[in-house]
């Protein structure tokens, strides 16, 4: 027993020393020092995949001690006794590339360790930025800087890929149409397959994702499709990638303007995936590609505010003057969510600069003045939206820097009633010199047209909305319209340096040139002119659009987005001292006063989105203006007069303003959109149900318009003059500068002759300039008592 008890206990200290030894000649880990290598790199490599390429350089000096150099070769160089010391990045002309590459079964990559250098290859240079990004993970990990790397290859095969044949289908949104940019984008990929590859690109299909889906496709943008949901979750509004989920391939971005870089990396994806098979160029990405890339150099829009929680941002668009909306739809989003992030904002140390609330739509701003961030938050209900209907129920985020002075001023988010009341308000439309005018004796002049209203506040100051075609006439009659009405409430003295003709805004509708030409032209002739003309003007309110909106909208003018600061430079308040005048940009539900006068933004272009601007026209912004009449600084009870000014929007904007007002857009006065063509639905109209209507033409075209009611194109026009019941005034842009004075009572809607306060002609007597005038006997041709 004792004998067998002592084996064993020999036995055991036998096997430890066996343990120990085998554990000594363990090898060690071999550590290869990168110190003096050379990075050469594939030169016939995408700019994509060349960027990936000079990463890695860059990485490997940050991580590994020693010093560097980089150099790009193409496969058919010739070698000229190269340096031994190279790390090798994708097929270069070096035999150590075509060897590792040749250990690669079917499709994948490789890092191999050669005597003196390393290569990092694949199967196609997509393969190869995979392999890069192993090797960075592999070998490049940690904080410390490396002495040296482990010696140790690497080999994937059989990796999986898909094919990007003439069998895959392009896919983009519903409602894109030729001319949008996604659209015309894919026709131009379609032409670059032929470029690089045997791809019949321009055979390939493109369709609506209202589309039955096909068994391969390529989604293109915002697409209706649970591949490209999934990957656009993971995007930011400057983040673009391209993904490969199963049989589909998604080409993402949350904008158009991200959607440029997102097609030119796939573009150059598909030049990086061409391999030769069977005798021909193909192209294949491998089955788990997912590229996503970020515009860190775009610091143009405000990004860095806080979010909504658990909501998909579901889109972007560049509304103009550096601003980025962020658009919010979907499972979640409801005025709960919308009270939650307002309170997050809160919280976040932003302050509540203005709110406002109708029809279960909801419309605040905030300011954080130490993060320079201003952030317009709407909750669009769209609670009278069809079913069906693009109007769906979102939050917009419009974000932009707080020292960005387009921004309404704190003075204008509150009515000041403090002013001296020199007379009643009016409305005056000013005509147009045109070709088809009917006021005898004066020469006609072709193509002049537009809109031109001049608002006088209680105050004696003035709003000019719009500003039609220029013209000699036009410019004149427009300055004497103004020096009459100020004269009607200044006791008939003139304008001095002291007490000028003060235009508080010009507000205007969209860019067009019949809606502001007149009024720059005028800035031109007059209002610069200090001395000789006693002019000042306060604001300029506006929304316009961006180069991105305005992509396909048919006829976009942005010549006073773009020059507003010089008409502004123009205007003086003293000889050669700059005056000037402050441009606000506005937003749908923010409400703004002058004088007696309430201002409330209907709508803007950015409402349209997602939809695209398709017509310039639905850009108009609309306002709803309401003049109380006040007596001893305060407004009288009942005296209110509301006019709905609609610009030339079309259907696209008035289908939208249906669906988030509904008969709240109710108002006593209306300008007629689109000078009476192809302009707004007669639903809208019905909805407002006004007393007068004004119509920014004159009697031939408001003739030929509206007693045709088989014409497609005037039916809107033809309902409004006889088929709404509320309808019982019309005035027309012709042969008088048209004043409507608004009393307590509301609208005087007798002629002066018969009232003290009654509709005159302005700007246009006997003398050249005269004082406020009783209308001719042909007035009827103009305002019309229905």
């Amino acid at each position: 027993m004792k004998k067998r008890l002592l084996c064993i206990l020999l036995c055991i200290c036998m096997l430890s020393s066996v343990v120990v030894l085998l554990s000594s000649c363990k090898k060690k880990p071999e550590l290869v020092s990168l110190d003096g290598y050379r990075v050469v790199c594939d030169d016939s490599a995408s700019a994509t995949s060349a960027a990936a390429m000079k990463s890695f350089y860059d990485t490997l000096k940050k991580r590994v001690a020693g010093s560097f150099t980089y150099k790009t070769v193409r496969p058919s160089d010739t070698l000229r006794g190269e340096q031994e010391l190279e790390i090798l990045v994708g097929k270069t002309n070096r035999p150590e590339s075509a060897e590792a590459l040749a250990k690669i079964k079917g499709d994948g990559y490789a890092i191999v360790f050669f005597e003196t250098r390393i290569a990092i290859v694949g199967t196609n240079l997509l393969f190869t930025l995979q392999a890069i990004d192993r090797f960075v993970a592999e070998f490049l990990g940690g904080e410390e800087e490396l002495a040296g790397i482990e010696k140790r290859d690497i080999i994937e095969n059989d990796k999986k890929t898909i094919e990007v044949a003439q069998r895959s289908v392009f896919v983009y949104a519903s409602g894109l149409i030729s001319g949008d940019y996604i659209v015309d984008a894919i026709a131009t990929q379609k032409k670059a397959f032929e470029e690089f590859s045997a791809v019949r690109g321009t055979a390939m299909s493109a369709v609506e994702d209202s589309e039955a889906a096909a068994a391969y496709e390529i989604h293109c943008g915002i697409v209706d499709r649970e591949e490209s949901a999934a990957f656009l979750k993971t995007l930011d509004v400057k983040s673009y990638g391209v993904a490969v989920k199963g049989n589909h391939i998604v080409v993402g971005a949350l904008s158009d303007h991200m959607m440029v870089n997102a097609f030119a990396l796939f573009n150059d994806l598909l030049k990086d995936g061409v391999s030769d098979a069977d005798g021909k160029k193909k192209i294949f990405l491998p089955a788990d590609l997912c590229v996503v890339q970020t515009a860190s150099q775009d610091t143009t829009f405000v990004t860095d505010f806080p979010r909504p929680e658990g909501l998909v941002l579901s889109g972007s668009m560049d509304v103009s003057e550096e601003n980025l909306q962020y658009y919010y739809t979907g499972s979640g989003v409801d005025t709960a969510a919308y009270e939650a992030y307002c309170q997050k904002l809160i919280g976040a140390g932003y302050t509540l600069v203005s709110t406002n609330a109708a029809e279960g739509n909801i419309f605040r701003t905030y300011s954080n003045t130490e993060k320079n961030i201003m952030l317009y938050v709407a909750y669009n209900a769209f609670k009278y939206a069809t079913k069906g209907s693009a109007h769906v129920p979102c939050i917009r985020i419009v974000s932009s820097r707080l020292s960005n002075a387009n921004h309404l001023p704190a003075k204008l988010l509150s009515q000041d009633l403090s002013y001296t009341r020199i007379q009643n308000s009016s409305i005056t439309a000013v005509r147009m010199h045109t070709n088809d005018q009917t006021l005898p004796g004066v020469s006609p002049v072709k193509n002049v047209y537009g809109n031109n209203y001049i608002v006088t506040l209680e105050d004696g100051s003035f709003i000019i909305y719009d500003g039609g075609q220029s013209q000699t006439l036009n410019k004149e009659r427009l300055y004497k319209v103004l020096l009459d009405l100020y004269k009607k409430g200044h006791s008939g003295t003139e304008p001095t340096a002291e007490d000028p003709i003060r235009i508080s805004a010009w507000i205007i509708s969209h860019g067009h040139g019949d809606h502001y030409n007149l009024v720059t032209d005028f800035i031109k002739q007059y209002a610069s002119k200090w001395g000789s003309f006693y002019i000042t003007l306060d604001h300029l309110i506006a929304n316009f659009t961006s180069d991105w909106e305005d992509d396909n909208s048919g006829n976009p003018s942005n010549h006073i987005r773009d020059q507003w600061q010089n008409y502004s430079n123009m205007i003086k308040d003293a000889p050669d001292k700059t005056a000037g005048f402050d441009f606000i940009k506005v937003h749908t539900g923010q409400k703004f006063y002058l004088a007696n006068a309430e201002f409330e933004v209907i709508f803007t272009h950015e409402e349209l989105y997602p939809q695209r601007l398709h017509i310039f026209n639905d850009s108009s912004t609309v306002f709803r203006m309401t003049l109380h009449h006040t007596a001893g600084g305060q407004i009288s009870e009942g005296s209110t007069t509301t006019m709905l000014w609609l610009g030339d929007s079309q259907d696209a904007a008035s289908k939208t303003m249906r669906a988030m007002w509904g008969g709240s857009l109710k108002s006593d006065m209306v300008q007629v959109a689109h000078h009476n063509y192809e302009g707004c639905e007669t639903a809208l109209y019905q909805l407002v149900s006004p007393t007068c209507v004004w119509w920014p033409v004159n009697l031939i075209r408001w003739k030929q318009t509206t007693h045709n009611k088989n014409n497609a194109v005037n039916t809107v026009c033809y309902n409004i003059n006889y088929n709404i019941p509320s309808v019982k005034y019309i005035i027309l842009s012709d042969s008088y500068n048209y004043t409507l004075t608004i009393t307590a009572n509301g609208p005087d809607y007798n002629p002066i002759s018969s009232s003290v306060t009654g509709i005159c002609n302005v700007g246009e007597g006997t003398s050249g300039i005269a004082g406020p005038v009783a209308l001719s006997k042909n007035a009827s041709t103009s305002f019309i008592k229905k």
